[in-house]
């Protein structure tokens, strides 16, 4: 998504029936001489009809709830998918992860761990110098309580995630109780932390060969820009930077300030994007954003973009000027199509309200909506046959996988008193689990059942990959235009694309606490 901060006026937030029905009343005593006085007539209705459940429903009646309801609704009634009301809770969190760049929290990154119907909370990995890692929390914990309050997601609860990294955040320097369980451990321990800021960065980056840097943006918030500008100097004092690949895939967009400021590190003129509100709207709505003269990365640096269906927003804005300016390639999949632009207008009792305000388009004039950004090289990622696919997900459902890695785990840190970091430990047991899955006539490829394995194995041992170049097709064809053909053929025509590769399906489900 692309964001840009912004203050309204408006007046309509769930604090109860009165406060909205007396400011509704009001807003339409100013519009009533123009003959629209049907709004009174709706909020009337509204009334009665909350205060008839109220009266009569069979359960106690949440006013509050309600009323935010009715207020979601008539947002909906947009049909825009990206015009929403936003709860205070989660525009604090919008805030802290977008804009500041930081919040009060543990340092830990957490995924669901689905069990049927309700899902565990275990930590996926622990970030250095944080009060998670100071007091021993590990990845493969398993998050039972927070605060003596249970955090099992889903089943009766209904918890969500969203409910968990809630309950693990807040004010840096309070106290925050949580209650894990461990492999090869019986029981559960009470671990007391105290909460401190946590930074979580936007941008890494490494060296994969000599001359060839490669960086990835999970997306653009308020410090991306610092953080890639600093990244591309690491990069130059590591290696002599004859070529960069920018990896933009999954990555869903952000602030449009901050992809304006990267696409501008590789161009030193020219439109980057322009935004166009509707005709006859406010001015300051149709922008145009102009690339400056400085560059962070010289001209002679080749420079190729990895996108996939999942870049939307702020990465096709990077990736629009890069390809309209003939600055470099993209390679991998055509990518999502959001090319609309939204503003948070905060509403005065807390929370706002996100409107779309305007389209956006790429230097050319080209609105991608709907359409995305096709590739120069195409690289399609693997697509399971739906027999696969069926079995994969009863595979999942069975945790016929999960039990195996588990097991494996905890037998090796029995025997050898450390957590194996290394996957290659446990690949030679993998025909054991190929036979366990047939047994229960479940028929996966020998890769499929790999990278669930290792996928499992990772997540509870805090393995992270930045780079994984022996399955990552995109990379490696990025890799080999620039080594074998060179960027600026592919820009001229005379190299025409390769023949679409194959790569894995990831899944990202961490968040980090």
């Amino acid at each position: 998504m692309l964001f840009r901060s912004g203050r309204s006026l408006s007046f309509i937030f769930p604090v109860g029936v009165i406060t909205v029905v007396l400011a509704l009343m009001w807003y339409n005593q100013g519009r009533a001489q123009s003959g629209q006085d049907s709004m009174y007539q709706y909020v009337e209705q509204l009334s009665e009809i909350i205060e008839r459940s109220r009266e009569n429903y069979y359960k106690d009646v949440d006013v509050d709830k309600m009323m935010e309801g009715a207020i979601k609704g008539a947002v909906a009634s947009l049909n825009d998918p990206y015009s929403f009301y936003q709860a205070p809770q989660a525009q604090q969190r919008e805030r802290e992860d977008l804009f500041y760049g930081q919040f009060g929290g543990l340092g830990i990154r957490i995924y669901a761990d689905r069990q049927g119907e309700r899902a565990l909370v275990k930590v996926s990995s622990v970030l250095p110098n944080t009060p998670a890692r100071r007091e021993g929390i590990q990845a493969g914990d398993t998050i039972i309580e927070v605060d003596g309050d249970s955090v099992v997601l889903g089943g009766p609860t209904g918890l969500t995630m969203d409910d968990v990294v809630s309950k693990l955040r807040g004010r840096v320097g309070e106290p925050v109780t949580i209650t894990v369980a461990r492999r090869n451990h019986v029981g559960t321990k009470e671990i007391t932390l105290t909460r401190e800021v946590i930074k979580p960065r936007s941008v890494e980056w490494e060296i994969l060969e000599p001359g060839i840097g490669y960086t990835k943006l999970d997306s653009f918030k308020n410090q991306t820009s610092t953080e890639f500008e600093a990244a591309v100097n690491a990069m130059k004092a590591a290696t002599d930077l004859r070529s960069i690949i920018v990896d933009l895939r999954a990555n869903r967009g952000g602030l449009l300030t901050a992809a304006r400021e990267v696409s501008d590190a590789f161009l030193s003129k020219g439109r980057i994007v322009s935004t166009k509100g509707r005709d006859g709207g406010r001015r300051e709505f149709d922008r145009e954003y102009l690339a400056d003269a400085d560059l962070l990365v010289s001209d002679d640096v080749e420079v190729v973009i990895l996108i996939n269906g999942s870049s939307a927003s702020g990465s096709e804005i990077v990736a629009g000027a890069i390809k309209d300016h003939d600055r470099g390639i993209l390679v991998g999949e055509k990518t999502f199509g959001k090319g609309v632009v939204q503003q948070r207008f905060e509403l005065e009792s807390g929370g706002a309200l996100s409107l779309t305000i305007s389209s956006y388009f790429t230097p050319d004039g080209t609105s991608i909506d709907g359409e995305g950004i096709a590739p120069d090289v195409p690289v399609e990622p693997v697509r399971l046959t739906d027999e696969e696919a069926f079995a994969r997900q009863h595979a999942r459902d069975e945790r016929i996988v999960d039990d195996f890695v588990i097991a494996f785990l905890e037998g090796y840190e029995d025997e050898h008193a450390e957590t194996p970091k290394d996957f290659a430990a446990l690949e030679p047991t993998l025909p054991e689990l190929t036979a366990m899955l047939e047994e229960e006539n479940i028929h996966l490829s020998e890769k499929t059942i790999w990278l669930e394995a290792r996928n499992i194995f990772d997540l509870n041992v805090g393995t992270e990959r930045l780079v994984d170049r022996d399955n990552d097709e995109a990379l490696t064809e990025a890799l080999r235009v620039i080594q074998e053909v060179g960027v600026g053929e592919v820009l001229s025509g005379a190299y025409p694309p390769a023949e679409a590769a194959e790569t894995a399906e990831t899944e990202e489900t961490a968040v980090v606490n």
